[in-house]
């Protein structure tokens, strides 16, 4: 070890046993009442995710949620969500070309099911876009960016 890092070493270690070692906390006693302040649990907590107007119905579930990563990029005109990280950054459409046509849809499907729609709005900034012909896009394309450790296509 250099002089230096020694000396160093040395002035730590001198700084660390001068310091005053604290007392340990005192006990805490926590009480829990379980019935205090009780009232039912707002029944909108309770639903699916993308689920098919027959299983809202079959399960009487009060919400259908379209939600998650693949709808915080979702672009309602081109009809096209982003995978993110989860899956190569890719943007892939949707069946539908209308500009609308998926929110449409997803809030339709639910009424049928006799149940409320919750859609995610996207905020953070930026969509997802699509390729020529609606083709599906990746943010690092091996054609632009070269051989990469894995791919889907």
């Amino acid at each position: 070890m250099p002089r230096t890092a020694a000396r160093r070493l040395a002035a730590i270690a001198a700084l660390c046993l001068s310091c005053p070692l604290h007392a340990a906390n005192p006990a805490a006693s926590i009480t829990v009442d379980a019935l205090a302040n009780r009232r039912a649990i707002d029944p909108r907590i309770y639903g699916l995710a993308f689920a098919t107007a027959a299983q809202l119905d079959e399960l009487n579930a009060p919400l259908n949620r379209s939600g998650g990563n693949a709808t915080s990029q979702y672009n309602w005109q081109a009809n096209a969500s982003n995978r993110g990280a989860d899956w190569y950054f890719e943007s892939l459409p949707s069946d539908s070309a209308s500009a609308g046509g998926d929110g449409d849809s997803f809030i339709s499907g639910t009424l049928a099911g006799h149940s409320s729609p919750m859609l995610t709005i996207p905020t953070i900034g930026w969509v997802a876009r699509l390729g020529a012909s609606r083709g599906r896009l990746s943010s690092f394309s091996i054609a632009k960016y070269g051989a990469q450790q894995d791919n889907d296509w």
